[in-house]
C-alpha cells in the first residue's frame, strides 16, 4: 500500500476540506495537526494518520487515525447454493 508523508499547511487544509470534512477546521485535531500520512490513493485513501509534530520519529504514534475505506468481502447470507448461478441459463 502506498503511503505519503505531508507537512505543508496547504496539504493539511486540503485533507480537512476533502477527506476529514466531518471534523472541520474548528476541531482540535485540525489545530494540533502538524503532519500526516495518507495511505492508498490520495483521491480515495484507505487510512489517514495525524501527528502533532512536523517530523515525527518512526516510533511516534499518531494522535489520530481514521480508516476511510473498509473493504468487506461479499458472503452468501441466504445460504443458497445457487446464489452465484442465478441468472445463468
Amino acid at each position: 500500500m502506498r503511503a505519503q508523508f505531508l507537512t505543508a499547511q496547504e496539504d493539511i487544509d486540503w485533507l480537512f476540506e476533502t477527506h476529514l470534512k466531518h471534523l472541520g477546521k474548528n476541531d482540535e485535531s485540525y489545530k494540533r495537526c502538524q503532519s500526516f500520512v495518507i495511505f492508498g490513493n490520495e483521491d480515495s485513501p484507505d487510512k489517514v494518520e495525524l501527528y502533532d509534530t512536523r517530523n515525527p520519529l518512526v516510533m511516534d504514534k499518531p494522535f489520530f487515525t481514521e480508516v476511510l475505506t473498509i473493504r468487506v468481502p461479499i458472503y452468501n447470507l441466504d445460504n443458497d447454493d445457487d446464489f452465484f448461478k442465478k441468472g445463468e441459463k
